[in-house]
């Protein structure tokens, strides 16, 4: 009896320890086995009514809110609030160049009415330009919320995609793909593209296939490049190789730096093509990739890389086979491969066919300094401004004739060269370092319009883009914060400049003299061009 008892009380332990196990387990496998709870009506009607509103903080925290629940009723939801925020781009942007055109012609009549006019006519005319800035900042500063919100929706869409079985996965993808295909704004393409970038799959890597290939606007095809260099498949490189040879250089600039992440074998042959037929900023993204691909260069020499190849072709191991997280970022490293060719200034290597310097002349650079430059030339005591002079002149004179360039120099204005890039020779030469001679440290730090004027410019009459790049470098030089113009804030410059530069691909070295400059910003405009940052001593 009691040794009955005593057994059945030890039962009952290991049946409640079995139990306890089970539960566990179920709890571990409940994730993969159950589709997860639906967000509750409060979260998504909270979502719902921010999407009524303007782009903004409110809204930004609803979608945050909601993407932290993935669920597939949640997938329409994203789509439909992607495709509003691309609407709503095509529209603000259209908006802002109407805007610009206003905020020229205010500026004007201020001008006349500080020269002729009243005081009552001055401040007449400042009111409405200082009205026209506030909404051009109001705007682009929902453009800047726009870009934040697609990213969250982005993830949001991934996220609940993965919660859903084969079939009920290929039913939405499906849906993205139509939508994908079948979109014609420039913002909602690239924007649901972005989304097929981190869906690596065969269906997706064939659509941006052809996107790439058949689409008559050189800006998506150049989107769908990046996507299948995104998407880190070997499967793309075939599409990417095919690409290098595009009629646009700007698609051609991103078939290339994709390359660096998804290239094999076809890919060196590709490139090596392209080292004899790009100039410029062109041909060093090609040797750059060539490099990382193969671990040799030969620079531009086409007959040694060819040789090379000859005999290395069968023992290649591509990078990253095994699974290796390859990014796109170059460092001053990547240019100096090649050695004791291309252009330089402080110290950093580079090559383009289309130039623009963009020289800081506000009143902080008349400081003086006296440790050696970054090329190590100098030494005596010297305004920071005597000082970039010089390095621009030693620059120029190192430029090749036949190559275009520009120069402006910015404090609270824009003082440039010229109002159109430039054919060097001789001639030119002089005369651009003679005027380089004559600038003068004053007033503020005005960066954003002094990019977005090369931005601007780049982008072509009417928008419409060129074979060829009008501009392939920017080199910005400034030692402190932004402080004037447009758009003062580090972030909405960066948010900015990123989304005029998609359609120009222009790559962006930034130095940074002193202690006092933005570093950060600097850093930013750099990393998301493809550009070095260098800190000048």
């Amino acid at each position: 009896m009691s040794s009955g008892g005593s057994c059945r009380p030890r039962a009952v332990t290991m049946l409640t320890m079995a139990f306890r196990t089970l539960l566990l387990t179920l709890a571990c496998v409940s994730p993969v086995l159950a589709q997860p709870a639906a967000p509750s009506k409060e979260l998504v009607a909270a979502f719902d009514d921010a999407r009524r509103g303007t782009a903004g903080p409110h809204r930004l925290d609803a979608t945050e809110a909601l993407v932290r629940l993935p669920h597939e009723s949640n997938l329409e939801r994203f789509l439909k609030a992607l495709e509003s925020d691309g609407r709503a781009v095509v529209a603000t942007e259209k908006r802002i160049l109407k805007l610009e055109k206003l905020r020229r012609r205010f500026d004007q009549e201020l001008a006349k009415q500080e020269k002729r006019g009243t005081s009552e006519q001055v401040f007449k005319a400042r009111d409405e330009l200082d009205q026209c800035n506030g909404d051009l900042q109001f705007r682009r500063q929902s453009l800047h919320t726009i870009a934040r919100e697609n990213r969250l929706l982005r993830t949001g869409w991934k996220a609940s995609l993965e919660t859903l079985a084969g079939p009920d996965q290929d039913k939405h993808l499906k849906t993205l793909l139509g939508k994908a295909r079948s979109a014609r704004d420039y913002p909602l393409k690239r924007s649901l593209m972005k989304l097929l970038a981190v869906l690596p799959r065969d269906e997706t890597s064939a659509l941006l296939a052809e996107v790439l290939h058949r689409s008559r606007d050189p800006h998506i095809r150049a989107a769908a490049a990046d996507a299948l260099g995104d998407q880190n498949r070997i499967d793309n490189e075939p599409a990417l190789c095919r690409a290098v040879s595009d009629d646009f250089a700007i698609v051609r600039s991103a078939a290339i730096m994709s390359l660096r992440l998804v290239g094999g074998t076809q890919a060196v042959e590709a490139l090596i093509q392209a080292v004899g037929r790009e100039e410029g900023r062109l041909l060093q993204d090609a040797i750059v990739v060539l490099r990382h691909l193969t671990g040799v260069t030969f620079h531009d020499n086409v007959a040694l890389w060819e040789d090379w190849w000859r005999n290395s072709k069968r023992n290649y191991k591509r990078p990253g086979r095994f699974g290796k997280k390859i990014g796109r970022k170059i460092s001053k490293k990547d240019l100096q491969i090649d050695a004791g060719k291309g252009n330089e200034f402080y110290g950093l290597r580079f090559r383009s066919h289309a130039l623009v310097y963009l020289i800081d002349i506000s009143g902080s650079m008349n400081e003086k300094v006296n440790a050696v430059a970054t090329t190590g030339f100098g030494g005596e005591e010297e305004t920071k401004l005597d000082r970039a002079k010089r390095e621009l002149i030693r620059s120029l004179q190192g430029l090749p004739s036949g190559m275009k360039i520009n120069i402006i120099a910015y404090s609270n204005g824009l003082r440039p060269y010229h109002p159109r890039m430039v054919k060097l020779d001789d001639i030119t030469r002089r005369g651009i370092i003679a005027w380089v001679k004559t600038l003068r440290a004053h007033g503020k730090t005005n960066i954003y319009d002094a990019v977005e004027m090369v931005l601007l410019e780049a982008r072509g009459r009417r928008g419409r883009p060129s074979k060829a790049m009008i501009v392939d470098t920017v080199m910005l030089l400034t030692d402190g914060q932004p402080t004037a113009g447009k758009v003062q804030a580090s972030d909405l410059i960066c948010s900015e400049v990123a989304r005029l530069n998609e359609q120009t691909r222009i790559v962006i070295h930034t130095v940074g003299i002193g202690p006092d400059h933005d570093a950060r910003l600097l850093k930013r405009l750099s990393a998301e061009s493809q550009g070095v940052y260098v800190r000048a001593r």
